[in-house]
């Protein structure tokens, strides 16, 4: 092999890489996040992840090579290869990408500034940012490399756009010694060896399984399953693990594409992160924690262990899981299952005392939510936007229901809040298009704003009379409700409390209630107000706040009967 090739190649081995915009090199020790910067002209790049392996890194050095020699069938091989080595190494992906598309970076000088621009040798018709490799080498990306891929993108995007079958050019056939010397190098890279016993243990470790079989057991008394032991077991279709058991490493079922359910037994204390990454078939999983270990309950969330450390999404938890169980763990942590948006069932142990903010927000595939007796907290917006959600059932502990927590939750038709929750905090029902009866506690004191705002199919409501505060919008746009008392504990009557009721035709206010504010009874017009009082309080106003910037909102004026106890009889 040539002395060049030689170099270019061991360039993985040291701590710098050479630009191919200006010649200069650039620090790999300063990377953050999958990216360094030249430090001479800018160029930004991505690089490998810390625990990429030699293989892996040879192969994507090499395809990179090829493409700048015009080999892209041989340059995908390369990054092909490099994806099985490595199936969560996003340059592997964007490797092939390019290689697909046929594009090489050639250096242009623009004006005296040199930067490296696309030359795509591929026809029109096709987007570079809707391939599937692309689009792959995304999904496993840090967020840094990702803004490097989507500029690299768009930059491909605009040639391809502009190019039609009179301007795309021949591709070059350049094939010299070099080239050749780099495809007998490629061919070169052994396989990892996988001869061996099916199962390698060592200090009750299981360090690998070599086996292909569809079902596995791994032997009790093995303690814990190393870093990528079950790696590429691409037949895997279930797997039994013991009770000894006690921790599973890193990417430990990596790529096992064929995986459809798995237990996890209660003695599993640590689950390594990207632990089930890749495992595309994965329908049903038991867990004895959400998170990574047993003592973050309240930070970790559930795709952790899929791949998305950190990320507020959850692109990474497999489209074919359906089924969760958790057996163990007191708390729900904050947006633990957020935006899983296709998980059918979520089956919560009953030593779950808190549910955290955002915890379920966005699972709007989820039907039934069977909550735990002890659950004493739910906090701001759980189950925001779980749309199909039919059946909740609140146990008789429930304290406190945060900040919009049932908001959008379009499928519920009835909900009994229990006697221990003593207020209703902002927009915890807003929005719930089908939810036509409500049940709440005497005891309660406080409605917040906008808590039932939104609720179409909501025809009555009893306001319990301990009730002393009503916040604003509390009941607006509640189109089918008819009928409503205020208890005698209110004093006033927030802005827009009854705006856009239009179906309201009554509304009974006691003595106690002073002031009136704007747009109480905005569109409001079928009602008839039914006052404890002889005349009207000089802070109200004139109309019953029907009106909005001096222009009338109703047809007429709200019928008002003044101290109608003593008119009735």
């Amino acid at each position: 092999m040539g002395d060049n090739v030689n170099k270019y190649l061991k360039l993985e081995k040291v701590n710098r890489g050479k630009c191919r915009c200006c010649g200069g090199y650039y620090d790999v020790r300063k990377a953050r996040n999958g990216v360094v910067t030249c430090e001479s002209c800018g160029t930004v790049y991505t690089i490998f992840r810390d625990e990429v392996r030699s293989n892996t890194r040879k192969c994507i050095v090499a395809a990179y090579k090829l493409m700048d020699r015009y080999l892209f069938d041989e340059a995908y091989t390369a990054c092909k290869r490099a994806a099985e080595y490595d199936g969560i190494e996003p340059e592997a992906y964007f490797g092939m990408a390019l290689a697909e598309f046929k594009v090489r970076y050639s250096l242009n000088n623009n004006g005296g500034n040199s930067r490296l621009r696309p030359v795509s040798f591929e026809g029109t018709g096709r987007k570079f940012s809707d391939c599937y490799n692309y689009k792959l080498a995304l999904s496993k990306a840090t967020p840094e490399q990702r803004a490097v891929y989507r500029k690299m993108a768009k930059e491909i995007d605009a040639v391809l756009s502009i190019r039609n079958d009179r301007q795309i050019p021949a591709q070059p056939e350049e094939k010299s010694s070099e080239t050749f010397e780099i495809l007998e190098y490629l061919s070169e890279i052994e396989p990892e060896d996988k001869s061996g016993p099916a199962l390698s243990i060592t200090n009750r470790v299981l360090k690998r399984v070599n086996s292909q079989d569809e079902e596995i057991t791994v032997p009790d008394g093995v303690t814990a399953i190393g870093d990528g032991a079950f790696k590429d077991c691409r037949n895997l279709k279930k797997v039994h693990i013991p009770n000894s058991v006690t921790k599973i490493g890193r990417n430990a079922f990596d790529f096992c594409c064929m995986l459809t359910d798995i237990v996890i037994p209660p003695s599993v204390t640590a689950i390594g992160l990207r632990a089930f990454v890749d495992c595309n078939s994965l329908a049903s999983i038991t867990l004895p924690f959400i998170g990574s270990k047993t003592d973050n309950l309240g930070s970790m969330r559930f795709n952790c262990i899929f791949g998305g450390e950190g990320e507020f999404t959850n692109p990474y938890v497999p489209l074919s899981l359906k089924k969760v169980t958790v057996t163990g763990g007191d708390t729900v942590g904050d947006s633990a299952f957020f935006n899983c948006f296709k998980l059918t069932e979520i089956n919560l142990p009953e030593s779950v005392t808190a549910i955290g903010n955002y915890a379920f927000n966005g699972c709007k595939g989820i039907k039934m939510m069977p909550l735990p007796e002890a659950v004493k907290t739910i906090g701001n917006y759980a189950f925001y936007g779980c749309r199909r959600l039919k059946e909740l059932v609140l146990g008789k502990n429930v304290e406190t229901i945060g900040i919009g927590a049932f908001g959008g939750c379009d499928g519920l038709l009835e909900m009994v809040v229990p006697d221990s929750v003593a207020a209703l905090y902002n927009e915890t029902f807003s929005g719930c298009a089908r939810l036509e009866n409500v049940v709440l506690p005497e005891g309660m004191v406080s409605i917040g704003a906008r808590a039932f705002s939104d609720c179409v199919r909501l025809d009555s409501i009893k306001i319990p009379s301990t009730v002393k505060y009503i916040g604003e919008g509390a009941f607006c746009n509640c189109e089918s409700l008819k009928r409503v008392e205020i208890p005698e504990g209110v004093t006033t009557l927030t802005s827009g409390i009854f705006a856009g009721c239009k179906n309201l035709e009554s509304v009974i206010i006691p003595k106690g209630v002073t002031h009136i504010g704007d747009d109480v009874f905005a569109e409001c017009e079928k009602l008839t107000i039914y006052c404890e009082n002889d005349i009207k309080p000089e802070s109200w106003d004139k109309n019953f706040s029907v009106y909005r910037n001096g222009k009338l909102l109703v047809k007429k004026r709200c019928k008002v009967v003044w101290d109608y106890k003593n008119a009735e009889e």
